[in-house]
């Protein structure tokens, strides 16, 4: 990415598009994570990571996220990766639990 202070870097050469990188891998990135100072970062975890991601990262470096932040809820209860996390000592913390504000679907 260019240097710069937006959240929303725009696209070099298409006027009104975004730069997304799509070069770092997950795994560069989370061993980037383990790299901060022990000093500043007490834990790391990780957001909407399903199992195959979870298990790329931790076979990659050896280490365990902390934590795995995932939509779930009675419509989405995601048991395999519940299962996988819990194998692993990864804390789930669910976003909407209640139920996802879909259009159509009664709140929970």
């Amino acid at each position: 990415f260019p240097p710069g202070n937006g959240l929303n870097p725009p696209h070099l050469t298409k006027a009104g598009e975004l730069a997304i990188d799509t070069q770092t891998t997950l795994v560069e990135t989370w061993k980037a994570m383990i790299a901060l100072p022990k000093s500043k970062v007490r834990a790391i975890g990780v957001s909407n990571f399903t199992v195959e991601q979870l298990k790329g990262i931790i076979n990659a470096t050896g280490v365990v996220p902390t934590a795995n932040q995932v939509e779930a809820h009675p419509l989405l209860p995601q048991d395999d990766l519940v299962a996988y996390c819990k194998e692993k000592n990864i804390h789930i913390t669910a976003y909407s639990p209640l139920g996802n504000n879909l259009i159509g679907k009664p709140k929970l």
